[in-house]
């Protein structure tokens, strides 16, 4: 700490913001590393988070750096695209580490220097992603509001992959508000759209929000289908997130049937790749989930202890979840 602070003096301030520039340019690559490891799935996928999770705090810093510096001129420029681009590279890992506060934290700092550096692509995602995180925290009506904004310049600049991704979560958001004929509708227009561009992924996770769509309406036969398919696409990508959501979503078709223990069975492969990738959220769900098929079959201490596990989760990541699953499980300690 002395050397530092005795080199440190030695700076001026030109010299120390061209360093800590260099310094934000340098992890800005470490990120992206991380990030492209990610799409490639399979092994790599793991590999991009053990980087990701090696690297965390000089990201984070050179993050921090970025939002806060000033600059003027050519500089402010260069500043503000590093720092758009830098969040840009975790959708990914970040989505897996990040809590949602943290999410919309750095979102909305990208929004902001998307919008001063006209960066119309950059802008769609950062309100598409903030939709998302919106969403995620319980507040479909704040997220409808980003996607129409993010689905508008995706339509102004003839970006029909983007389009196809903003009419899925529209149709997610408007099924999360009970909407099921008009969230069908956005749904099946969106998969139309990521099967002419050839969206393999965008595919995979339309037909899992297709299919839980079809749940909601009460057609689960139809809605096992569409999961399957969806299973089966994540595994040819090596996608292992998406397969767990896939199992997830067939764990729930199972428990709308009150086919309990082939439920339980499709939670528990969930919840294996949920730990092997550290997503906390996922296995909160998961866990959860379980709890609830356990508790029907009449295995309530089982269930107790996977809701009481699934609720130290959503406690530590702030989820709005939490109050809701706390009544219950009272209610079924007092039945127990």
């Amino acid at each position: 700490d002395l050397v530092r602070q005795f080199c440190d003096g030695k700076l001026t301030d030109v010299e120390r913001t061209a360093i800590k520039l260099r310094y934000a340019q340098h992890y800005y690559q470490i990120s992206m590393q991380a990030g492209e490891l990610y799409v490639k799935g399979g092994k790599s996928l793991l590999s991009s988070l053990e980087l990701f999770d090696c690297e965390r705090t000089n990201i984070e810093m050179a993050f921090q750096f970025l939002a806060d510096a000033h600059m003027t001129g050519k500089e402010e420029t260069e500043r503000a695209k590093l720092l758009v681009a830098l969040v840009g590279t975790i959708v990914n890992t970040g989505d897996l580490r990040f809590s949602n506060i943290e999410n919309i934290r750095w979102l909305e700092v990208q929004l902001d220097m998307a919008r001063f550096t006209k960066d119309r692509t950059h802008e769609a995602n950062a309100l598409g992603n903030l939709g998302i995180a919106y969403r995620r925290l319980g507040n479909p009506h704040k997220a409808i509001v980003f996607y129409e904004e993010c689905l508008k310049i995706h339509r102004e600049t003839s970006d029909q992959d983007g389009e196809g991704k903003t009419l899925g979560n529209l149709g997610n958001a408007f099924f999360q508000l009970g909407e099921g004929d008009k969230a069908i509708r956005f749904l099946e227009e969106a998969l139309r759209l990521k099967r002419a561009t050839k969206d393999y992924h965008g595919m995979a996770l339309g037909l899992g929000s297709l299919g839980n769509a079809y749940v909601r309406r009460g057609n689960v036969g139809m809605a096992i289908k569409l999961h399957e398919e969806s299973l089966r696409l994540f595994r040819e990508l090596g996608d292992h997130r998406g397969e767990s959501y896939a199992l997830g979503n067939l764990g729930n078709d199972y428990f709308a049937i009150n086919k309990l223990h082939e439920a339980i069975g499709l939670y528990n492969q969930a919840l294996v790749i949920n730990r092997m990738l550290q997503d906390q959220n996922g296995e909160a769900n998961t866990l959860w989930a379980c709890a609830l098929a356990l508790f029907r079959t009449g295995e309530r201490v089982q269930a107790i202890i996977h809701g009481e596990d699934a609720l130290k989760i959503y406690e530590s990541i702030e989820s709005p979840l939490a109050s809701q699953i706390r009544a219950t499980l009272a209610n079924w300690r007092g039945q127990a």
